[in-house]
């Protein structure tokens, strides 16, 4: 039982931590890390395509008054295009053959693997993508400290196989957790369910480790 909570543990790590979509507004990215922040750039990315889209129209208008004059230079530059062309042509053939070369089928499907490791799903983190792309640099490093000291006490090496270093070691996995979803709060990111999968483990192995510390002593 011991052994399957902690590998559960370990488990919560790849589950839906944090709320994250990523919006394309215009030639950027940006990143929601809750649910009203992703409609403001819902919105933002709505508008610039109106934008867009009217400027397209008033330089398609434009270029009705330019057509005589673009039909004349464009005689003059067909033989250059067509080179031009060409050239262009025989460069992206190389290119993805390199390209080709490069990403064999093997290194893309391990692509995918971690991408899909760090983004559970299209509208979250896990705990280990938000080790990556957390948008606060303290909670990164609050979940890294926590993952590592997951795996320590999976891993369970002789020097930590006392109660007293099992239950120090959950209390600050605990505390860590809470002082993530402190930051997480101050910095409006929405927490998934995989956050608090996580902090019930570690409660119910402390609990474990304080009831069963208890009745070795008596």
């Amino acid at each position: 039982m011991k052994l399957t909570l902690r590998i559960l543990t370990l488990v919560c790590y790849c589950l839906p931590f944090t709320f994250f979509v990523k919006t394309c507004v215009g030639p950027d990215m940006k990143p929601a890390y809750n649910q009203q922040q992703l409609e403001v750039n819902q919105r933002e990315a709505a508008n610039f395509e109106k934008r867009r889209h009217l400027l397209d129209s008033i330089a398609a208008l434009g270029s009705d008054t330019l057509a005589p004059m673009q039909a004349s230079v464009s005689a003059a530059d067909s033989v250059h295009k067509d080179s031009s062309s060409r050239t262009a042509a025989s460069s992206a053939s190389v290119k993805e053959k390199n390209t080709n070369s490069m990403l064999t089928n093997a290194g893309w499907t391990m692509y995918q693997v971690w991408e899909r490791i760090k983004r559970p799903t299209d509208s979250s983190l896990s705990g280990i993508g938000t080790i990556f792309d957390y948008k606060n640099p303290v909670g990164k490093l609050l979940i890294g400290l926590s993952f590592l000291i997951s795996l320590i006490v999976l891993i369970n090496p002789k020097h930590i196989r006392t109660k007293k270093w099992q239950e120090t070691l959950f209390i600050v996995n605990i505390v860590l957790l809470i002082t993530y979803l402190v930051v997480s709060l101050f910095s409006s990111v929405s927490l998934r369910w995989g956050f608090w999968l996580l902090l019930i483990l570690l409660f119910v192995q402390l609990y474990r480790e304080v009831v069963n510390a208890g009745t070795s002593e008596e």
